[in-house]
């Protein structure tokens, strides 16, 4: 399995101006999202934190997929050397786009009842008399449910790249065949589909990480406090929006490279399917 030339032919492709506007326009948003979490949980404690954390992840994730149907599309017919104007290529996505903004409910859903079961452990814990005794002997379940969550941040992540090319190539396939096909293909090939998905992650996440890096050290250095919360969050506004401008040939690059994992894995019968 030629993985090189797919990596490079990816990568060449991820500066490309149209899509690098649109997808920095939908991170832009998912920016604002994150920044407005954090602001709201300046007045919450940790459980609040949490989940206006991670259900802004979530929603992003659904953002991000639909944002991929006409991402990938442009792709496609740049790698082909065919012609095709933005913005018919993302009106014949709108159909596409709702569609794989579904796909991310079942994980709210999920992390929903995550979120539920952890309130009531957390209620118990302030019962008088007894709370000392049930946080001592339930102490387990918020850690399990944490890792619960964590885990369907991955999931998260991995839908993205496993997803959002069926999605995007396969339009008149309803949810449900794209769901089994895409768990039956990745079963059927697993250690390829996860190399191929690890590679994909590299340099998004080597990326993130340092520019995460870069705003903590800003932030440090000429943050305002707590004191001034408006302040703050203008300020988060405005290291956002080079974060996300900076970060995006790299979520163009997981997008490319996840197209190219998915035509060279399932190749036949893929380009009758394409609009």
């Amino acid at each position: 399995m030629e993985i090189a030339p797919l990596f490079n032919r990816a990568l060449a492709h991820s500066f490309e101006k149209k899509r690098s506007l649109f997808l920095a326009a939908m991170l832009v948003i998912s920016g604002l999202l994150i920044v407005l979490g954090r602001s709201f949980a300046l007045y919450t404690q940790g459980f609040g934190d949490l989940t206006l954390l991670f259900v802004s992840i979530f929603i992003i994730f659904g953002m991000l997929l639909s944002a991929s149907i006409v991402v990938i599309r442009l792709y496609c017919h740049k790698v082909k050397n065919q012609t095709c104007a933005f913005r018919s290529t993302f009106l014949d996505s709108l159909e596409g786009m709702l569609k794989a903004s579904y796909f991310a409910l079942p994980l709210l859903l999920a992390y929903l009842i995550v979120w539920v079961l952890l309130g009531i452990f957390l209620l118990l814990k302030e019962i008088p008399m007894v709370g000392s005794f049930f946080s001592v002997i339930f102490a387990f379940a918020p850690f399990i449910l944490i890792f619960g969550a964590i885990c369907l941040l991955f999931t998260a992540f991995f839908a993205l790249f496993f997803f959002a090319p069926p999605l995007a190539l396969q339009p008149t396939l309803g949810m449900k065949a794209i769901f089994r096909s895409t768990i039956h293909q990745i079963g059927s090939n697993f250690s390829a589909n996860l190399l191929l998905a690890v590679i994909a992650l590299i340099l998004p996440a080597i990326l993130f990480g340092l520019l995460w890096i870069s705003a903590c050290w800003a932030f440090r250095l000429y943050a305002i406090g707590p004191s001034y919360p408006l302040e703050q969050t203008i300020q988060e506004i405005v290291i956002m929006i080079p974060f996300v401008v900076l970060l995006t040939p790299a979520i163009n690059f997981f997008f490319n490279f996840a197209t190219e994992a998915f035509l060279l894995l399932e190749p036949e019968g893929t380009e009758k399917k394409q609009d």
